[in-house]
């Protein structure tokens, strides 16, 4: 890892961390989880297979209002793809392709309890998200048909030095300080090139956005921890 990456870590570490000694009323806590990730353009016209991984961060977040939250997080998270790339009639199953990455993550997300606006059972208990984020690769292997291919590819087709992602997910209690947090993720901006020159235009939208390059798309599951937590306070009456 050079200096750049250093650097980066630790700026948006202390923002993570001491931007809230400017407030009021904040909670700081830790997640970590699993990542389900796929990457456009990944060689298998069969659509692949989902890329297994995981992420951690930590968080802060600022109230906005009795039931609404801004939350910055400071993320690591793996994504990629996995595809079986069919090679011929005979050879149904194909060659593994693997594409690993590794990207340092700055998530921005407004957070809505849903209590506010319904109360069906179960339902009000759970908190909305969405925003967006800018991911920074800090890393990444690819391989082909069992060969390592990473500096060949990257020479050929150079990542993006960053990514802007669109958010959104939804949180529910189970414990006093604990929440189940799943979210989605879809790549605004593309990781690289696409590896074909031009994608036909095939009638959706989609297959035309391919042709700018390929995007990121991720799913995580994981689990939330407030590590603590100011007493609340109504926003609305300060």
């Amino acid at each position: 890892m050079n200096s750049s990456y250093i650097k980066f870590f630790v700026l948006f570490i202390l923002a993570v961390l001491l931007l809230p000694l400017n407030g009021q009323r904040f909670n700081a806590g830790l997640e970590a989880g699993a990542t389900a990730t796929r990457i456009s353009g990944d060689m298998d016209p069969r659509g692949g297979r989902a890329r297994l991984g995981f992420y951690g961060s930590i968080f802060t977040n600022y109230p906005v209002s009795d039931y609404s939250q801004l939350q910055l997080e400071m993320m690591y998270i793996q994504k990629g793809s996995r595809a079986f790339v069919p090679v011929s009639d005979d050879d149904p199953e194909g060659r593994d392709y693997r594409l690993d990455l590794h990207y340092v993550e700055i998530p921005v997300v407004y957070k809505l309890e849903l209590s506010e606006v319904t109360g069906i059972v179960y339902v009000e208990k759970l908190t909305f998200e969405a925003g967006l984020s800018f991911s920074k690769i800090i890393g990444h292997y690819e391989e082909n048909f069992g060969n390592d291919i990473t500096d060949k590819t990257a020479e050929k087709r150079p990542f993006n030095w960053g990514e802007l992602n669109f958010l959104a997910g939804l949180y529910y209690p189970f414990h006093e300080n604990f929440s189940f947090h799943f979210r989605f993720a879809q790549g605004v901006t593309p990781v690289r090139p696409h590896r074909e020159e031009k994608i036909s235009f095939k009638g959706t939208v989609w297959n035309w956005i391919n042709q700018f390059g390929q995007y990121n798309t991720a799913l995580t599951f994981g689990f939330t921890y407030t590590i603590f937590a100011l007493p609340a306070v109504s926003v609305n009456n300060n």
